[in-house]
């Protein structure tokens, strides 16, 4: 953590909470079992159109079936959408979905806020999803997921490399789960992140921390990295008229 360390938690707190609001977990219903978490998604608005990015992954095994999110605090409610957008090129991990109405309980991220990952030394970034560890199945309730984010920073060139990372439409970020910061300044294992797919990559500069941006969307783990879609690529390849 680059930052000194004391603001970097304080920063790190507020930046989640703030997160947490428009990262939402996702759910598939069982008729025997209830819902079944299936990963974490972004929703975010532009003028009066709201949508809901998340990996290609999670929804193409399960989709058509419907789709369930956090309507209140005790109950789901079905995903206010039609379907699913998919690019063409199948390796690129990523699909949108225009909402029919404003999730509950749920605030869009501006999607003018989106931008470009920075690789320089003074911005951070924030991976904020659920992780399926947490994940605790109810008959009668949605289930129970505790948000999770992790600061870190760009891994280097020799990973994309190694990784069979493509730069021009991803990046990847540093990612070793027995090392991250409690709130006790002390190193902690960090759940599997396995259900943080579609979850969301944010940045800011240690300068100008209340600026804070959109520009991944996590779509694999490997060992020590991230990997996440490049948001300005989702934008480029999914311009509103295309989806409306």
């Amino acid at each position: 953590m680059p930052m000194e360390y004391r603001n970097g938690i304080r920063l790190f707190r507020r930046f989640l909470a703030t997160a947490g609001t428009c990262v939402v977990p996702l759910y598939i219903r069982d008729a025997d079992k209830g819902e079944r978490f299936i990963g974490s998604s972004i929703y975010c608005k532009q003028e009066n159109v709201e949508l809901l990015f998340t990996a290609r992954h999670v929804i193409e095994p399960v989709w058509p079936q419907r789709l369930w999110y956090p309507y209140s605090e005790h109950e789901p409610g079905l995903l206010p959408c039609d379907g699913f957008h998919f690019p063409t090129e199948k390796s690129e991990d990523f699909c949108v979905a225009e909402l029919t109405r404003s999730l509950r309980m749920w605030s869009a991220f501006p999607y003018a806020n989106i931008e470009a990952f920075a690789t320089f030394k003074e911005y951070q970034h924030l991976l904020v999803g659920y992780p399926g560890s947490f994940t605790k199945r109810s008959t009668r309730t949605v289930q129970k997921l505790k948000l999770q984010g992790y600061l870190t920073g760009p891994a280097p060139e020799s990973e994309y490399a190694r990784l069979n990372v493509n730069p021009s439409k991803e990046f990847a970020v540093f990612f070793k789960k027995e090392k991250a910061y409690d709130e006790n300044q002390s190193y902690t294992n960090f759940p599997d992140p396995d259900g943080m797919s579609g979850g969301a990559v944010f940045q800011f500069n240690e300068n100008i921390p209340q600026l804070v941006s959109l520009v991944g969307i996590m779509t694999r783990w490997r060992k020590n990295v991230i990997i996440a879609t490049r948001f300005e690529t989702v934008r480029g390849l999914f311009s509103l008229k295309k989806i409306v």
